[in-house]
């Protein structure tokens, strides 16, 4: 069977390169407030203290943002999720329907009908 005619569940290599991106843009933005967090608690950096009141509260309000960003990337990750679902429910039925078309169509011996038959049945359960 056609490589055009198979169902493919990859991201496009456009939507790969925006997902690419915007964690190359989250880790420009993180990773210094994480080196910085990092170096306090190693006691890293000359004269700050984790226990002074300022640089704690820094510290704090950096791992406050940190969680809001996780917390948001599992709320995306969740509706992706969801939304996949949804729509591998509404698609399932009709490939069905799809595929006992095809498997009658290749007993009545229609000529190419069992190249997609064999074809759908090594993907289908």
């Amino acid at each position: 069977m056609n490589a055009e005619k198979t169902v493919n569940n990859d991201l496009s290599a456009e939507n790969v390169k925006k997902i690419e991106n915007a964690l190359d843009k989250l880790e420009e933005i993180m990773y210094p407030k994480l080196a910085v967090i990092r170096a306090v608690i190693n006691d890293e950096i000359p004269g700050k203290d984790i226990r002074r009141k300022s640089t704690f509260k820094e510290v704090q309000k950096t791992l406050k943002q940190i969680k809001e960003i996780e917390m948001e990337l599992r709320e995306t990750s969740k509706k992706v999720d969801e939304q996949r679902q949804f729509y591998l429910a509404r698609a399932y039925p009709v490939a069905m329907a799809f595929f006992h078309s095809v498997e009658e169509a290749s007993e009545m011996n229609v000529p190419g009908a069992r190249e997609i038959y064999e074809d759908f049945k090594q993907n289908l359960p």
